[in-house]
């Protein structure tokens, strides 16, 4: 499971496309979080927040979603913006 708190290490990482601070960290983790690069960037957040959350990671996720307000207008409350440094 790849912990949100990996996920705030690495907020301050530059990426090209911001899909990558998710593609890159889920790309280790098995089964694979799948990489589609046709998503926006609200929807890829979006669809790890909710794969994190069937894996059980449903607290930390909360607190890191608290953790980065405020977060993208297309961002629902309970999905972490990681562009947004904590």
């Amino acid at each position: 499971m790849i912990r949100t708190s990996i996920l705030q290490i690495c907020d301050a990482t530059r990426c090209f496309d911001e899909r990558d601070r998710v593609y890159a960290l889920a790309s280790m983790e098995k089964p694979r979080f799948t990489v589609n690069y046709d998503r926006t960037v609200a929807e890829v957040y979006i669809a790890f927040a909710a794969y994190e959350i069937g894996r059980g990671a449903f607290k930390p996720l909360l607190a890191c979603a608290a953790s980065r307000r405020p977060c993208a207008p297309d961002f629902p409350t309970w999905v972490p913006d990681w562009r947004t440094p904590v």
